[in-house]
């Protein structure tokens, strides 16, 4: 976010485990998280990201 002068309002973060829900968490930016990682979709979703999508290519609909 520093390098590129952006807020975390304006920052999305994409992964694919519970990991990277918490760690968008601690950025203070909201997490997308597609369920293809380790993660099962159960876990993923307790961890309450701001979208869960099933594969990758439903990001062009978010942006």
């Amino acid at each position: 976010m520093q390098r590129f002068s952006v807020d975390p309002e304006q920052t999305l973060y994409v992964g694919d485990m519970t990991i990277d829900v918490q760690t968008a968490r601690h950025a203070k930016v909201k997490a997308i998280i597609v369920t293809t990682g380790s993660s099962t979709e159960e876990e993923i979703r307790k961890e309450k990201p701001f979208m869960v999508i099933q594969r990758l290519k439903e990001i062009k609909k978010i942006l």
